[in-house]
């Protein structure tokens, strides 16, 4: 099973960095560590995932899976260490 979840993450994340021009593997990672969702991806096609997002300032991007609308947040900004960003996950179910 772990297996499998590291392929379908790895599928994801490619749709959304092929759609939308951003990088969020390890982001997603981190959140399908939480069993609920999952199982969730572990029971549907990534093709068959719906995307969204913000092509234009990669302000947020996002999918919906089962009953869950899940949006990534980002934040950029810039300090003495260079560009940054950070990200919010934003979960609602619908």
């Amino acid at each position: 099973m772990v297996k499998d979840l590291k392929e379908q993450i790895l599928k994801l994340s490619k749709r959304i960095e092929e759609e939308f021009g951003i990088e969020i593997l390890e982001e997603l990672t981190e959140f399908f560590e939480e069993e609920e969702y999952a199982n969730l991806l572990l029971d549907i096609k990534v093709k068959k995932i719906k995307l969204f997002g913000d092509k234009d300032e990669l302000s947020f991007v996002g999918f919906y899976l089962g009953d869950y609308h899940i949006t990534f947040n980002f934040e950029y900004g810039e300090d003495e260490e260079g560009p940054y960003y950070d990200v919010e996950v934003e979960i609602i179910n619908v």
